[in-house]
């Protein structure tokens, strides 16, 4: 398994009107797209793991943090409603302690003698300042890639390059376009108290690329901002058994919670945090039982104007 797990990030709402929306009463969620805007979003995953060999005593922890700056510029907003838009990354940094061997830290936005030469830094370094332009449609998904400058150039070039690209490929891109842009659902109409449910494949605490089923429901509309809630759940598939590093796995444990607030009155993605936890039994190579415990966060927020909205959800740790 590589030092990192993808942690999926879902959809988001915008719901147009003012003041507070009551029990039942109907609102319209679209998204908004105003030529020139621009904002500036961070990006922050922690990732914890344990690896238990119970047989034989054998504990091993991982810890990483990866933190990524986004800007998002509006190019050009059709009159059929698609837009498009360029997403840039400003900064990159990371911060890894591994079961063994010597921590790892890179942020780009450190002077360049002061910068590690290593593989893992220099794909991140190929990352920071490279752009992407995106076409966008009226309901918040990401039609296609339209142009890709100088965006991890050489990034690819060893194995730890590859894991870092992993990061940055055209399936995170979709994500983030989508949270920050997509209704819920495939419905604009939604009331206070509604509930959802939307699927999706997600690499969740080393189990990979497994369905996980969200249920979702508008919890409210107060004062400028939209709350949206969900609870995640691993489909466990008859047809395929779960994989962990490339074994077959029993899943003991998930908790996936997800939350989200939406600003009214600008359409747009204010803060966003997934919590998950995994714990998964499964046999090693030489046939030993273990066991992995899997922790992870990801933390989308504004941070250009303000860091939290009025009455939002505090931020913890972010830094």
């Amino acid at each position: 398994m590589g030092v990192l797990q993808r942690v999926g990030i879902l959809t988001g709402l915008a719901i147009v009107s003012t003041g507070v929306a009551r029990a039942g009463e109907t609102v319209t969620l679209s998204p908004r797209f105003e030529e020139g805007s621009i904002a500036t979003y961070r990006h922050q995953f922690h990732v914890d793991q344990t690896r238990m060999i119970p047989l034989i005593g054998d504990t091993r922890r991982l810890a990483a943090k990866l933190e990524r700056d986004i800007r998002l510029e509006t190019l050009e907003a059709l009159p059929d409603g698609h837009a498009r838009v360029r997403m840039t990354i400003d900064r990159v940094s990371m911060v890894v302690t591994p079961p063994e061997g010597a921590p790892f830290a890179f942020d780009s936005a450190a002077s360049a003698d002061a910068l590690p030469t290593s593989a893992r830094a220099r794909a991140l370094a190929a990352f920071a300042g490279g752009s992407v332009d995106v076409l966008m449609a009226p309901d918040g998904e990401m039609i296609s890639i339209e142009a890709i400058r100088a965006y991890g150039a050489g990034a690819a070039s060893s194995r730890e390059a590859r894991e870092i690209d992993a990061f940055f490929d055209d399936v995170w891109i979709r994500a983030v376009m989508e949270l920050l842009y997509r209704p819920s659902a495939d419905t604009p109409l939604r009331s206070i108290g509604d509930e959802w449910a939307t699927t999706m494949r997600e690499r969740v605490g080393g189990v990979a690329d497994n369905e996980i089923q969200i249920a979702w429901r508008l919890e409210s509309a107060d004062e400028g901002i939209a709350r949206v809630v969900g609870d995640g759940e691993i489909i466990q598939e008859p047809k395929g058994a779960i994989q962990f590093e490339g074994a077959p796995v029993a899943l003991k444990k998930s908790v996936l919670g997800y939350r989200l607030d939406w600003d009214l009155n600008r359409g747009s993605l204010e803060r966003y945090e997934t919590d998950q936890a995994v714990s998964v039994e499964f046999n090693t190579q030489m046939n030993v039982q273990a066991q992995s415990v899997v922790a992870s966060s990801v933390r989308l927020w504004r941070i250009d104007e303000r860091s939290s909205p009025a009455g939002g959800m505090p931020i913890e740790n972010d830094r």
